[in-house]
């Protein structure tokens, strides 16, 4: 088992974390990267609601990047997309 922490710092003032599995099964994986299973967890009352993570590749074209901060800043709901957060975070 691989958890890993994500938090920003504007999460961090709000007592909010995301964890994520890397060892577990991929949901799926697709031309942009993989999407995974995780938790976002507020960390004063506990509670944890299911999300789903995507990581996108390392190689990707700065065009595909801009496309999946597209995606995601349009934050709209569907049956099956209940909310998108975009979230960027670099590893150093």
């Amino acid at each position: 088992m691989s958890i890993i922490c994500i938090q920003s710092i504007n999460e961090k003032k709000n007592h909010i974390r995301y964890e994520v599995d890397t060892d577990s099964q991929p949901l799926g994986v697709g031309g942009m990267g993989s999407v995974y299973r995780g938790k976002r967890i507020q960390e004063k009352t506990g509670v944890c609601v299911d999300v789903a993570i995507k990581f996108l590749f390392d190689d990707l074209p700065a065009h595909v990047i801009e496309r999946a901060r597209r995606e995601a800043s349009m934050g709209h709901r569907t049956k099956r997309i209940l909310r998108i957060e975009r979230k960027e975070y670099q590893t150093y």
